[in-house]
């Protein structure tokens, strides 16, 4: 069967047809507005691959503590617990939920080294005048200065995401793949 025996082909030949014999009347007309759309798409393909929403303020920090791999039971409950009474000491601070180690989940893979510690935040029309998260973490964090403790701060629910994504607690991450130790050190 010839193409214009289907009448798909048939609707479409009647709408390119008109537009190619335009379009071919008017060759540079065609290409500088095609250049001119080309122009326009360059400072647009310098933001791609940035994020375009801006990071959503859960209103709770997630303090994720990391101490040396063979702590003990004890001595991951005991620093979790000197932990929660210093965190609930900021007066912006509503609740402290911590754990040590891994839930009974699949998603959840933590060694018990790993302590992971929800703070609420109380509203902010409650919080001391003029002080920010951003305040409130360094706050934090310097209060927190633990011997063989490694703090890293985020917020709870773009963990879990960035966690089940790439297998990286934090933010920014590495990952160094090699067969020898010595060389890749």
């Amino acid at each position: 069967k010839p193409d214009n025996a289907n009448p798909v082909n048939r609707i479409l030949e009647k709408v390119y047809e008109p537009i190619i014999r335009i379009v071919l009347k008017w060759r540079k007309t065609t290409i500088a507005v095609n250049i001119i759309a080309l122009l326009i798409t360059i400072p647009l393909l310098k933001n791609l691959g940035t994020e375009f929403i801006p990071p959503l303020d859960e209103q709770s920090i997630l303090f994720m503590p990391i101490t040396l791999p063979d702590v003990s039971n004890a001595e991951a409950k005991r620093i979790l617990q000197v932990q929660d009474k210093i965190i609930k000491s900021v007066p912006e601070v509503d609740k402290v939920l911590g754990k040590a180690g891994r839930a009974n989940t699949a998603t959840d893979n933590s060694p018990i080294s790993m302590i992971e510690t929800i703070i609420t935040l109380k509203p902010k029309s409650e919080w001391r005048k003029g002080i920010t998260k951003k305040d409130i973490v360094t706050e934090l964090d310097a209060k927190l200065q633990i011997p063989g403790v490694v703090n890293g701060w985020t917020q709870p629910i773009i963990n879990r995401i960035n966690m089940l994504a790439t297998g990286i607690r934090t933010d920014v991450g590495i990952k160094v793949f090699g067969q020898n130790l010595d060389t890749i050190a």
